[in-house]
Parts: C-alpha cells; sequence; structure tokens
C-alpha cells in the first residue's frame, strides 16, 4: 500500500516536473521567439543602416565624380581657351609682320633699281629676312590658309596672275639679282588687342577669336576664323 501511494507521490512529482519543464521549454520558446525577432529587426535595421548608408556612400561618391567630371572639364576648357588665346597671340604677331612685308614696310635700296618688262620700277631688298620668294611663301603660308593666300596675298607670293600688281619681283637683272620691291604708298595697321581675346566655337580643327583694337583713336572689332592646315592660320579676318 506504501508502495502504491509512493508510487502515486512519484508520479504526482513526475507530472509536476514535466508541467513545470514543459512551461520553462515554452517560455523559453517564446523567449528564443522574442530573442530571435528582436535580432531579426535589429538585424534588418541593420541591414537597413547599411543600406541607408551605402546609398547615401554611393550618393555621395555619384556627387563627388560629377563634381570632380565638372571640375575637370571646366579646367579643360579653361586649358583649351588659354591655348587658342596663346595661338590667337602668336598669329596676331605673325599677321602684323605679314601686313608690313604686303605693304612694302621693309628695307630696300633705293639706289639699286629695276624695270620690269610691264615697265615698273622696282628696288632692291636689302632685308636679309627677305631675299626671295621662298622667304615670303614661309611668311605668308606660315600665318595664312591656303584660301586666304590665294585671294588676298598671292601679290607678295608672286603666284598671282600678271605682275603688274605684284608687290615683289625676282629681278631678271643678271648684274644685280635678287627680290625686288615696288616703291609705293601703301597703308598697313598694326592690331594690338584693347580688350580680351574671346573664343568662341572651338574644336580641335578650328575656333574663332574676337577682340577690340584701336583704329586710329576709334575702339573696332576683329574677328578671325582660325583653322588647322599643317598648323593653326588664320582663315578669314573680319572688322565691326
Amino acid at each position: 500500500m506504501k508502495l502504491k501511494k509512493n508510487a502515486i507521490k512519484f508520479a504526482a512529482c513526475g507530472l509536476a516536473l514535466l508541467l513545470i519543464l514543459g512551461a520553462t521549454a515554452c517560455s523559453k520558446s517564446e523567449s528564443e521567439t522574442t530573442t530571435t525577432t528582436k535580432k531579426t529587426e535589429t538585424t534588418t535595421k541593420a541591414k537597413e543602416t547599411t543600406t541607408k548608408a551605402e546609398t547615401t556612400t554611393a550618393a555621395t561618391d555619384t556627387t563627388a565624380a560629377t563634381e570632380a567630371t565638372t571640375e575637370t572639364t571646366t579646367a579643360a576648357q579653361s586649358d583649351n581657351s588659354a591655348d587658342c588665346v596663346g595661338i590667337t597671340n602668336t598669329l596676331i604677331s605673325q599677321w602684323n609682320t605679314l601686313g608690313t612685308v604686303a605693304a612694302g614696310f621693309i628695307d630696300y635700296d633705293a639706289n639699286t633699281s629695276w624695270t620690269s618688262a610691264e615697265g615698273i620700277t622696282y628696288y632692291k631688298v636689302t632685308d636679309p629676312s627677305y631675299q626671295n620668294f621662298g622667304d615670303l611663301s614661309n611668311l605668308v603660308y606660315g600665318t595664312v590658309s591656303k584660301a586666304l593666300a590665294s585671294s588676298e596675298f598671292s601679290n607678295v607670293t608672286g603666284e598671282g596672275s600678271g605682275t603688274s600688281n605684284f608687290v615683289y619681283l625676282q629681278s631678271g637683272d643678271v648684274e644685280n639679282p635678287g627680290l625686288y620691291m615696288i616703291q609705293s604708298g601703301r597703308g598697313f595697321l598694326t592690331i594690338t588687342p584693347t580688350s580680351d581675346i574671346t573664343i568662341t566655337n572651338a574644336t580641335n580643327s578650328s575656333f574663332d577669336a574676337s577682340f577690340t583694337y584701336d583704329n586710329y583713336g576709334q575702339q573696332d572689332t576683329m574677328n578671325m576664323h582660325i583653322i588647322y592646315e599643317d598648323g593653326w592660320k588664320i582663315d578669314s579676318v573680319s572688322y565691326q
């Protein structure tokens, strides 16, 4: 009888223990679920934070890259513009030299003359820089395009038809060979920019340059179209 009672007590204790263990297990399960949920939420938030951080970083990188590209482009444009201004200044100087030579303002010997077949008197050039048509052609074609040379400076290069309007002729005089120049009053204005040079329409092969200059006390504008033709050359000039 005692054994039976003890068995019942043991069974009751076992049932109570199972109930306690079961409740603990269930609580633990809920705790794990809660903990897991919290971990999941924390992980999700962490991922969201990471994603936001990555997005922010990407946006920052994109902005920085865009700004860097803009700065690089601006710097490149600035460098190109500076290059074009430098080229224009060089060509203005050459244009002035060409204008001086085309007008006949170079050294010559008034005592040594030669008369052409057309009856025009020319005087011997003594300027060491210009002793033949090759020297004159180098100046012309080093400054202006072939098209402009043909239309405006054939009387300097000696490449036009006829010789009556030529500024220079190669002497046929055996005793006094060399380059001769016609003596006449031809005008020429030295161009000196009085404003910054403005560059527009710039490409790898051409650009436009404009600036003001002093035209005998009046401020006028000179426009140059410059092209790359075996080097940078003035292709056309206009005034306003």
